[in-house]
């Protein structure tokens, strides 16, 4: 009893299963019940080591904010200077790693219940040639897939595809300090691919198929929702169970946004939930700020339902479709087509919040827009 008041003040409404909906885009297609039985249902679902679990995980993101809050409150230029980056592993603990570990020590002997670790590079040198890849990548001169920040193993991964070790020696000279670089060799079936759906029976309809439904938000004003933009375009009634359910009146696949904004036509609204069958779980409002590797979230999407997996990667940049995409986040779970524009919900002390959506997808991961990056590049606000 005492685990399960614990998890009910620590998130809202956490699920583990089911087949997504969509409802929430229309209020009177919704069946609202009690809060009280929805925590129950979806408590019963949950076994205690998964009970636990969660709890852990929950614990460590939280403690992940108030050290990250800790870090720019400080006077000390070398702490943030020598950060290199957080994760939390598979034993749900909070990792944080610093150059020059040894110096700072002192300052962070409050921390009983952090593991440190040295790096030879900080946040900042990683970050550096990071940038150097991506607008490496923006040249297409080479076949590379993805391109990240290990934290854990402080580096910057490169995936190719089809690359040759010449090429390799090539792109090593192109960036300010090759020793930070590591390649992986990837096959074709580790090629980025849209989750975009032209079969039937997907929630949101757009002319070219089915996708999912995103965050609610604002646009000028106006109550609506999003998805992917690779689903459909600027001016497309979007259908739901046949009905015109509204417009697209925005859409960015660019940069590092694969998002669109549909104002909701008069009738419709927005909740603040995701629902499977008669489950939901609520959030806030959109925020990927607290993203962490380690972390572990739930996506929601109409042909694959409703699964959790863990954040494996905080900033990826992808090609897509031909398409360089920035700063999206890495799942370790599986997507299908129709998931795309799905939402991507995270568990913290004080709520849930929509981090993000469903993008692209390979054989085993999913890659996701930033709630933050959907917003900005669309012009929205939370609602």
């Amino acid at each position: 009893m005492r685990i399960k008041n614990f998890i009910l003040s620590l998130i809202t409404l956490f699920i583990l299963f089911g087949n997504f909906t969509g409802t929430g885009i229309r209020a009177s297609n919704f069946n609202i019940i009690d809060s009280k039985e929805v925590q129950d249902a979806m408590l019963f679902q949950l076994s205690g080591e998964e009970l636990r679990d969660l709890r852990d995980n929950s614990l460590a993101v939280s403690k992940h904010q108030e050290f990250t809050g800790h870090l720019s409150r400080q006077r000390s230029t070398l702490l943030s200077e020598s950060y290199a980056g957080s994760f939390i592993d598979e034993e749900n603990r909070l990792n944080v790693l610093f150059v020059n570990l040894e110096q700072l020590l002192p300052t962070l002997s409050g921390w009983q219940d952090v593991v440190f670790h040295e790096a030879t590079y900080s946040e900042s040198e990683l970050e550096f040639v990071y940038q150097e890849i991506v607008e490496i990548m923006y040249g297409a001169d080479y076949d590379i897939t993805a391109a990240y920040v290990n934290i854990e193993k402080n580096v910057v991964m490169v995936e190719v595809i089809n690359v040759t070790d010449e090429e390799q020696k090539e792109i090593l000279s192109r960036v300010s300090d090759s020793n930070i670089l590591r390649f992986e060799q990837k096959t074709e079936g580790d090629r980025i691919d849209t989750s975009f759906g032209i079969s039937g029976g997907t929630r949101i309809d757009f002319s070219r198929g089915g996708c999912s439904v995103g965050f609610r938000a604002r646009r000028n004003g106006i109550i609506g929702v999003t998805s992917a933009a690779h689903c459909g375009s600027v001016n497309e009634t979007v259908s739901q169970n046949g009905m015109n359910i509204g417009s697209v009146t925005a859409s960015v696949f660019s940069g590092n946004s694969d998002a669109l904004f549909i104002e909701l036509y008069p009738g419709f609204t927005a909740n603040p939930w995701a629902s499977i069958g008669s489950f939901m779980e609520s959030y806030i409002n959109a925020n990927s700020d607290f993203i962490i590797e380690g972390q572990r979230v739930t996506r929601f999407g109409n042909t694959s339902g409703v699964d959790t997996g863990i954040v494996s990667r905080t900033s990826v940049t992808i090609n897509m479709l031909d398409v360089i995409l920035a700063d999206h986040f890495q799942l370790e779970l599986q997507s299908a087509s129709g998931d795309s524009g799905g939402i991507i919900l995270g568990q913290y002390a004080n709520g849930s919040f929509a981090l993000g959506t469903t993008a692209g997808i390979t054989e085993y991961h999913t890659y996701a827009t930033k709630a933050n990056n959907a917003m900005n590049s669309l012009g929205l606000t939370n609602y």
